[in-house]
């Protein structure tokens, strides 16, 4: 059995001789050339995200079944 190096480094050789697919060639002109993508305001996000933690769906109750459920899981 030949040795493993050699065979490692042909191995590298052959994937640098790769052809890569034109991946700009796949963007359509009129994205590439066009305006950029407008952006929106991040505040109007960062409030709607805290507004659902404050708004927990998880009860006591649910925070307690789902501990159990995990316990009897680990329990395995």
């Amino acid at each position: 059995m030949p040795p493993l190096l050699p065979r490692a480094a042909l191995l590298l050789l052959l994937a640098g001789c790769t052809q890569f697919p034109e991946i700009d060639a796949r963007v359509p002109p009129s994205e590439r050339e066009g305006d950029a993508p407008r952006l929106i305001p991040l505040q109007p996000l960062l409030a709607r995200a805290d507004a659902a933690a404050e708004d927990s769906r998880v009860s006591s109750q649910t925070g307690a079944a789902l501990s159990a459920r995990a316990a009897a899981l680990a329990a395995r």
